[in-house]
Parts: C-alpha cells; structure tokens; sequence
C-alpha cells in the first residue's frame, strides 16, 4: 500500500526575506517620526496597503509597535514601542 505524508503550515508561521524587509523598513521610518499612519508609511516606503499591513501585523505581533488610537479609522496611528527596540 502506498501513502504519503501532507504538512501543511499555518499562514504566516514563516516570514519571508521580503516581509522582514518591509517591517524592518516600517521600523526604521517610524524610528525618525513618533508616529505614522498606513497611508504615511505607504506614501512615504513606496508600498503598497497589503505590504503596509503585512509589515505591522508582524511588528504588532511581535510587540515591536502599537497602535494609538483605539477606534479604526482610515488614518490609525502606529508608533514603536521604544523600549522593545532598543
């Protein structure tokens, strides 16, 4: 009898070369501003929205970000965790 083994991971459980780029360019803009919004980083990086939240979703769930504004609205502000960067 033959078989074979499928693994499938979970989305995300791996970042890419790429993905690290955008986060560590996400960082080093909001390290020169105390925040920014997507629509600033996506101006100011030349990226686009699905780049944009890709890279904070990574910074947010490592910790390395947060958000300041508690409602969601079009221009939420991000800004880094300052004691988690340095």
């Amino acid at each position: 009898m033959d078989s074979f083994k499928v693994t499938i991971t979970r989305r995300g459980a791996y970042e890419s070369s790429a993905e690290r780029n955008i986060a560590q360019r996400i960082v080093q803009l909001l390290e020169e501003r105390p925040s920014a919004s997507v629509r600033d980083i996506m101006f100011d990086l030349h990226l686009s929205p699905i780049s944009v939240a890709s890279g904070l979703r990574a910074l947010l769930n490592k910790g390395l970000v947060e958000s300041i504004t508690t409602q969601p609205h079009p221009q939420k502000q991000y800004r880094l965790l300052r004691e988690s960067v340095r």
